[in-house]
């Protein structure tokens, strides 16, 4: 779903948007989707090992909602934070502003393109870890995987921040104006790489339901400032109310992490923490 959906998506687009400009690339999409989801289903089907935890697991409808209520809750919050931002700037702002803030919006994900890649490996074995009760081993992948995935993604960091408005010019010269717009929605993207998959942390743990409500108040947060920012400030407000909406949910995320399970995600934060006590003591 994370590599097989982009990858093969980027090789459909040269053929079909060469033949059918931008409604080829849609067609480009939809394709990558259908495919993907087919070979998806037919692994499920052909693997023998799902099929015996199908017959030996049973699971009614009324328990897996009380958990999938609240996920279903986050998926939608997650898509207003990421959307409402470019939905609400098309009522504000021009054609040309949507246009570059968009394009500034795909730039800045390529920095957590390998989070989101990791999440959905390392969600079941947080799960895994959760159930046998080994917190101590959920707290040094969770760390772990936060601070290879810091160090992996600072070169991109650096070059888009270093380079926003040549970056920006690749889509276009009218695009070079977006440069700061760039510049905020990579604040944002950073400090959601370097606190690490602490939503999934929370969710794999038997958490969803606080999970949904840092979402939500997030989401609450997003919509405030970009009802406040957008209409003054055009694509850099909603650029502001996007990462400080995206920081304010990681964060949060990360202290209730720590108040729960006393694991700190963020890189070098716990040994910054062990100093300071010896220091004190």
């Amino acid at each position: 779903q994370s590599i097989g959906l982009p990858l093969i998506g980027l090789l459909l687009i040269w053929p079909l948007a060469a033949a059918a400009g931008v409604e080829g690339v849609s067609w480009a999409y939809l394709a990558a989707t259908v495919l993907v989801a087919v070979f998806g289903a037919w692994v499920w089907i052909n693997n023998g090992a799902s099929r015996k935890a199908q017959a030996e697991t049973h699971y009614s409808f009324r328990k897996l909602w009380r958990s999938c209520k609240h996920l279903f809750v986050i998926s939608i919050m997650n898509t207003l934070i990421t959307w409402a931002p470019l939905l609400l700037l098309g009522i504000w702002g021009s054609s040309d502003e949507v246009g570059v803030f968009g394009a500034a919006t795909r730039l800045a994900v390529l920095v957590s393109f390998l989070l989101i890649t990791l999440n959905n490996v390392i969600a079941p074995k947080f799960a895994e870890l959760y159930a046998t009760g080994d917190i101590n081993a959920m707290g040094q992948m969770a760390r772990r995987s936060a601070a290879m995935l810091t160090l992996l993604v600072s070169p991109i960091f650096v070059l888009l921040f270093l380079y926003s408005t040549e970056v920006m010019q690749l889509f276009g010269p009218g695009f070079s104006v977006g440069s700061d717009v760039l510049i905020i929605l990579l604040l944002g993207q950073l400090v959601n790489v370097m606190t690490g998959s602490v939503g999934f942390l929370l969710m794999m743990s038997g958490n969803e339901q606080t999970n949904r409500t840092i979402v939500v108040g997030s989401t609450i947060v997003l919509l405030i400032l970009v009802i406040a920012l957008t209409p003054q400030m055009g694509g850099t407000g909603a650029a502001i109310a996007t990462s400080v909406a995206l920081a304010v949910k990681n964060l949060i995320s990360v202290v209730v992490v720590y108040k729960k399970f006393g694991i700190i995600t963020i890189p070098g934060l716990k040994m910054f923490f062990r100093h300071v006590r010896v220091v004190e003591r």
